[in-house]
């Protein structure tokens, strides 16, 4: 099925002389192809740009960051942002938007899934750059947590509560900077000790941003290493990713409780999100919702530190 969409970034494009490409639900700037929009309507006009990390919510979001790396001039930039200001009845003034038609998303289909049974890329990648124990990613692949696909990148496969695999999220292995979540998924990336092989039969839930950091804490648990942010491993411990939804945790907890029936209230949650504003917010948000829940944080040393993965390479690296 289609859908009619109207987009003020793309009209912000047009006006600008800025070329771009509609692929699916996203369009792609011409000359910089890393900077995506997307024309999800529940995400439209917000943009990324995957080679630096920088991102949006507004077609006012996407003219300032234009400005700013230079690809428009100060006239330009201001000319554009006087049109998109609302008028003094609240409504924006002058500026149109341009109509396109997008796919729907439709449901995902392990089926369709390109696998590398080699994975060289994916090995490569996760135990040299990430400094992951070559037997944690076999480990990985031989459980069917991840897979290389056709591409090259790495599939972090999610999965439901029947254990289907309804979705991944995709990390690529190049230099260019390139993470999405494939369209339709539903479900968790997410892992559990061995006596338990699913999110309702645990005591312990610890909750991670992304399936790196999880993985990363995995590693560093059994290291047993003190002060470093973690607390003593626990049986009956489910880990999960909320793949880079903190913004959203409000509608994860209500997944897991309503689709999952898993009665939170009863486990001891563990908020493991990033060193940052985002992470401590995840936690703030989830202290209020549950009272007991525990923060864990890496703790920097001589080096700032984000996340779990910048720990394990720090550490692996000598310089923590």
């Amino acid at each position: 099925m289609v859908k009619q969409i109207n987009s003020k970034s793309l009209a912000v494009l047009e006006k600008l002389d800025i070329p771009y490409i509609i692929k699916g639900r996203e369009a792609y700037l011409k000359d910089y192809d890393s900077l995506k929009i997307s024309l999800d309507p529940k995400k439209l006009d917000s943009w990324k740009r995957y080679s630096t990390g920088d991102h949006g919510r507004s077609s006012r979001d996407l003219v300032t960051y234009l400005l700013r790396v230079g690809i428009i001039n100060r006239s330009e930039a201001l000319s554009i942002l006087g049109e998109l200001s609302p008028s003094e009845n609240n409504k924006v003034q002058s500026f149109s938007s341009v109509s396109v038609t997008v796919e729907e998303a439709k449901p995902f289909n392990s089926k369709n899934q390109v696998k590398d049974p080699k994975a060289w890329n994916l090995k490569r990648y996760l135990s040299e750059k990430r400094m992951i124990n070559p037997i944690v990613v076999e480990a990985l692949l031989n459980k069917g947590s991840i897979i290389e696909d056709g591409r090259g990148s790495i599939r972090f496969l999610w999965y439901d509560q029947d254990g289907n695999n309804t979705g991944a999220e995709v990390v690529s292995t190049g230099e260019e900077k390139l993470r999405y979540i494939i369209s339709g998924s539903s479900g968790f990336f997410y892992q559990t000790t061995k006596d338990i092989d699913d999110l309702q039969s645990a005591d312990r839930i610890v909750l991670f941003e992304a399936p790196i950091d999880l993985i990363s804490y995995l590693e560093l648990v059994g290291y047993k290493l003190p002060d470093i942010g973690i607390s003593e491993n626990k049986p009956k411990t489910a880990f999960i990713s909320l793949s880079g939804s903190v913004t959203k945790i409000e509608k994860t907890i209500k997944k897991l409780e309503e689709d999952w029936k898993v009665n939170l209230k009863s486990k001891e949650i563990v908020v493991a999100t990033d060193a940052d504003s985002a992470g401590d917010k995840t936690f703030e948000i989830i202290k209020k919702l549950y009272p007991t829940a525990l923060r864990e944080r890496v703790v920097s040393r001589s080096v700032p530190l984000k996340d779990w993965n910048e720990l394990l390479c720090s550490i692996k690296g000598g310089e923590y």
